[in-house]
């Protein structure tokens, strides 16, 4: 078997693991947010929710890194930073009912839209060997 077919078997279990390592460092960073905000609005659970936080904090940072061993680094970040950000921030509007202006909304979209752009793959044209 050569190369390509190996790698085309290996594709899909690869795909799989970093969407889940990716989903799992949303839901997590998500979490240390969430106890931050906590943490910083109810002072006798200040201290709690500061190590909570970091302890979630520390967990997604660890997941993070499974994303950056298993794709482009460029790409990662986007997807890990940007829909991250988008995350928190609409699970904050629902939440607490943070209220929203009509330009931090249009921000809020432009940055999904940003993400959705930078994540998609284009086909390339396969690289010929070098003879």
């Amino acid at each position: 078997m050569d190369q390509a077919a190996i790698s085309e078997q290996r594709r899909p279990r690869h795909a799989t693991a970093t969407v889940a390592l990716l989903v799992g460092y949303y839901v997590i960073n998500l979490a240390a947010s969430l106890c931050f905000k906590e943490g910083g609005t109810e002072p006798s659970r200040r201290l709690f929710c500061f190590i909570v936080g970091n302890a979630f904090g520390i967990t997604s940072t660890a997941l993070l890194m499974g994303v950056y061993a298993r794709m482009n680094v460029n790409l990662a970040m986007v997807l890990a930073t940007s829909g991250g950000f988008v995350l928190v921030q609409l699970v904050f509007w629902l939440v607490y009912h943070t209220p929203l202006t009509g330009v931090q909304c249009l921000g809020i979209l432009l940055v999904a839209i940003g993400t959705a752009m930078a994540s998609r793959v284009e086909a390339r044209p396969a690289q010929q060997e070098a003879t």
